[in-house]
């Protein structure tokens, strides 16, 4: 029934928009609308099974909830981005797991690897747009980015102009007007990325990153360097063994579609990441705990991972440091709703790129 979907494309709407706002606001996105988008999810496309008596539906939105839980999870892990932003992620998946039949069709991947990509594509310019603004805001980012642009004037210029080389070897032909127009066009467009980075970069040191007095440090800021009392406190063969534990659950999806004949397909194989790196996870804990690799990890410290300090976190930090330096970070929330408007009525933003 298109109904669901029209339900479920409205939750997912609404809900990542109202994440998008807390984030910008206060830079967190509240459990009670990330888990409240997942538990809507699963509820619904449920309520879909039964109505129409058919389990796909609850196998769809679950299988992709996994994997975009499991790839969340894996971005968090390694300090890519928050916590908040797996939770909506996942929340979408479940809410939005194929693309609706009100949306368009045209997609050169699956609606799910669609709606990943867009994500990076729209994360990628609200980020410029967004170092845009803040360094219009902050004067002190531009007087640095100027600066930074003038010391590598030459490596930009030298660096940009290396598709003409393209022409003076030959590979371009005589007569083919369009190969070479395309070659130029390249110079500008990779002397504005150069740019780009230098301003992002400006962004990062100037405006998104400075050294505060610990009087002032509170619950909810970010760290922008490592803190040895934080990361001491951190148990990373426990905190291996609870999330392999948490990850080896998710064994029941995959289990529960074979068993009702599902064990064929793109939603199977995606019900498999999730348990996967739970296995994965459980060997290096086994690793850690019984061999000599124990300090063998792939995660980023407790410091440098994107989330808030807790109140016992700040305790510590104004206990043993007179200054620390702490981090704003891009409020990320704002994009998955783009994105998935984009994908859902577009469909996959790299058929601009190709």
């Amino acid at each position: 029934m298109v109904m669901f979907q029209y339900i479920s494309f409205s939750v997912a709407v609404v809900g990542s928009a109202l994440a998008g706002a807390f984030d910008l606001k206060t830079t967190e996105i509240p459990d009670e609308i990330s888990l409240g988008m997942v538990a809507a999810g699963l509820i619904i496309n449920l309520t879909w099974t039964v109505v129409e008596w058919n389990p796909v539906y609850i196998f769809q939105s679950a299988s992709i909830g996994s994997v975009f839980f499991t790839f969340g999870l894996v971005m968090y892990l390694l300090g890519q981005w928050g916590g908040g932003d797996t939770k909506v992620l996942t929340g979408l998946g479940t809410l939005v797991p194929v693309a609706p039949i009100f949306g368009t069709q045209i997609s050169i991947f699956p609606f799910p690897a669609a709606l990943i990509i867009n994500i990076f594509l729209v994360g990628a310019l609200y980020m410029i747009v967004y170092a845009g603004i803040f360094s219009i805001i902050n004067k002190g980012i531009l007087s640095d980015f100027k600066k930074r642009v003038k010391n590598d004037l030459l490596r930009i210029l030298l660096i940009s102009s290396l598709p003409l080389l393209v022409l003076f070897i030959g590979i371009a032909r005589a007569g083919w007007v369009l190969d070479i127009f395309y070659i130029l066009l390249l110079v500008p467009m990779i002397a504005l990325l150069l740019v780009i980075i230098r301003l992002l970069k400006s962004v990062e040191q100037m405006g998104f990153m400075q050294e505060i007095s610990t009087d002032k440090l509170r619950p909810g800021d970010m760290l922008a360097e490592e803190i040895d009392e934080i990361d001491a406190a951190q148990d990373p063969t426990g905190e291996i063994k609870g999330v392999a534990k948490f990850m080896i659950f998710f064994a029941i999806l995959p289990i529960a579609m074979y068993g009702f004949g599902f064990a064929e397909g793109m939603y199977f194989y995606l019900s498999l990441p999730a348990p996967t790196l739970g296995v994965l996870l459980g060997i290096l804990y086994l690793l850690r705990e019984y061999t000599p690799l124990k300090n063998i990890s792939i995660f980023k410290d407790s410091s440098t991972r994107i989330r808030g300090l807790n109140q016992d976190e700040v305790e510590k930090i104004k206990k043993n440091y007179e200054t620390v330096k702490v981090r704003e970070g891009v409020r990320f929330g704002p994009v998955f709703t783009i994105a998935l408007i984009v994908t859902v009525y577009y469909g996959n933003l790299i058929l601009l790129l190709v």
